[in-house]
């Protein structure tokens, strides 16, 4: 004890200089925006950095399970292309023409860092502005749906994942019906999803898709299968315990989902709402 005071004093002046310092920045943080913003990007990056080079060590020690996942990814891709298909007849055939515009497009990213055990899980992503990743943008992998973009610095981004008190998903049933999910922060494998309508075909095992209603994620990408349901007592709905897909344990790779024309519909809707 003796020693510490002697330090103390000793240090007296620097010690009074680190610690007005430290109230100034935090001044200077939490009352000038353009300062806080600049410093929150300076933390991303510095962060996305040593999460990057700590991940890079990690991929080296697993380089065969990573390229099993390719090549089961690059399978199931080509199972969807036309070398699978086969021309019946070269004389007779019936062509139904449709006009398609593309709405989504797909950006590969890998996963540097993520947290599953918190009430409030993030994961964090080695694309950021310089891959035209923005925020409220989704985010999904090959067997189902992970979050959205939450903040987005230079060359990385943070992801507000399905495991988040605070995130919600308009989820669809087999049948249509509709129903926002979200993780009530107990098991990490379960979603609920509420307000179903009791006229609804539910059975357990149906999968449950994303639904047109929303506008960050593709139509009918896959959440996870009915695992029970229950009208709860005075309840004029269904709620649905939804075993999701995503693995958040093991997840690696995923693909951030541009909405191409999400500008021009936020537009209108907040024109329309005015």
């Amino acid at each position: 004890m003796r020693s510490l005071l002697l330090f103390i004093l000793n240090h007296l002046y620097g010690l009074t200089f680190v610690f007005i310092q430290g109230v100034s920045i935090y001044l200077i943080y939490h009352n000038n925006t353009y300062t806080s913003s600049v410093l929150m990007d300076f933390s991303n990056e510095m962060a996305g950095q040593w999460y990057e080079k700590k991940m890079q060590v990690y991929q080296y020690f697993n380089l065969k399970k990573e390229n099993e996942q390719l090549a089961l990814l690059n399978a199931e891709l080509l199972n969807k292309s036309y070398y699978a298909f086969k021309i019946l007849s070269a004389k007779e055939y019936l062509v139904k023409d449709t006009i398609i515009q593309q709405e989504y497009s797909f950006i590969n990213a890998d996963v540097i860092n993520s947290t599953f055990n918190n009430q409030k899980n993030y994961i964090t992503l080695n694309v950021g502005r310089n891959m035209g990743i923005q925020r409220d943008m989704a985010v999904i992998t090959n067997n189902g749906i992970v979050g959205s973009i939450k903040d987005v610095s230079e060359h990385y981004s943070t992801v507000i994942t399905l495991l988040h008190r605070d995130f919600l998903v308009n989820g669809m049933l087999k049948d249509g019906s509709c129903g926002p999910l979200s993780w009530n922060g107990e098991s990490r494998k379960i979603l609920e999803m509420n307000d179903v309508p009791l006229h609804a075909k539910i059975k357990i095992g149906d999968t449950v898709y994303t639904s047109h209603f929303s506008h960050i994620f593709p139509q009918m990408i896959p959440i996870g299968t009915v695992e029970h349901f229950e009208r709860k007592q005075k309840n004029s709905f269904y709620t649905v315990k939804v075993r999701i897909f995503t693995d958040f344990n093991s997840i690696k790779h995923v693909y951030v989902v541009r909405h191409i024309y999400k500008k021009e519909l936020d537009s209108l809707q907040k024109k329309s709402f005015e």
